[in-house]
């Protein structure tokens, strides 16, 4: 394939996963990494991503900032900063295919976990906890999604608080997470030119996801939800057998 192919390819991922993402308030790295990681390597595909990926929840933060939950968010963060040097290290340490193979193994985990009914009070420690696993994967395989949507599920937030306080989750994590990439020089020339397509693909679904979600009814929301776990937590296993 070649590499203007690559990132046309890129593009289209990064411009559904981010209409997903604005949509139900999750899914833009657990639905874009295991499809990039076909086209990069798994490594590149982590990084760019993480570039790239800090506008989805920017955006959403800042129209949404009303219906952000900011004492979860800081819990969450707290614990994210105790977490992200663990995944820093487990991250430049791992060959790529074991880096394909974290990712898929962190979406089917967690996907299981909250498809079981697991309920956590939101309380001090257990948000800080979540913190910790969030920060550590954020920094090693790039999907952080599934233990924060089972929290808030779990904390019975509305669809608007639910959305606005994962985006500033999301723009906490991110920003630690590039942070972390930069310093350890694993921001590479084939990783800013997938953050350089992917930038115009997220902030062109960013108002389309809006559109959506904005027709979606409260009942709804819950099952789009968790069919988009469904889908995300398949993902690695068609990744792991065309790779």
């Amino acid at each position: 394939m070649s590499f203007a192919l690559t990132l046309t390819v890129a593009f289209c991922v990064l411009l559904l996963a981010s209409v997903l993402q604005t949509t139900v308030g999750f899914g833009l790295a657990l639905i874009s990494l295991p499809l990039l990681a076909m086209v990069f390597d798994a490594r590149t595909a982590v990084v760019g991503c993480g570039l790239c990926g800090l506008l989805n929840p920017t955006l959403t933060t800042i129209r949404n900032r009303q219906h952000v939950q900011w004492r979860v968010v800081t819990g969450v963060l707290a614990g994210v900063v105790l977490g992200a040097p663990i995944g820093l290290f487990v991250f430049t340490r791992l060959s790529a295919q074991a880096l394909t193979v974290a990712v898929a193994l962190a979406a089917i985990g967690f996907t299981i976990l909250i498809w079981s009914g697991l309920r956590m009070r939101a309380g001090t420690a257990s948000v800080l906890g979540v913190g910790v696993v969030v920060g550590a994967l954020s920094t090693s395989v790039g999907t952080n999604g599934p233990p924060l949507v089972g929290t808030f599920q779990a904390m019975g937030m509305d669809p608007d608080s639910f959305r606005a306080t994962l985006a500033a989750v999301f723009l906490g994590t991110g920003v630690l997470s590039v942070t972390g990439f930069t310093v350890a020089g694993q921001v590479t020339g084939s990783a800013l030119a997938l953050a350089a397509v992917g930038i115009p693909a997220i902030a062109l679904g960013w108002p389309l996801g809006n559109w959506t979600f904005s027709r979606i009814q409260a009942d709804r929301f819950r099952h789009m939800v968790l069919g988009l776990l469904l889908v995300t937590s398949a993902a690695p296993l068609v990744s792991l057998v065309l790779v």
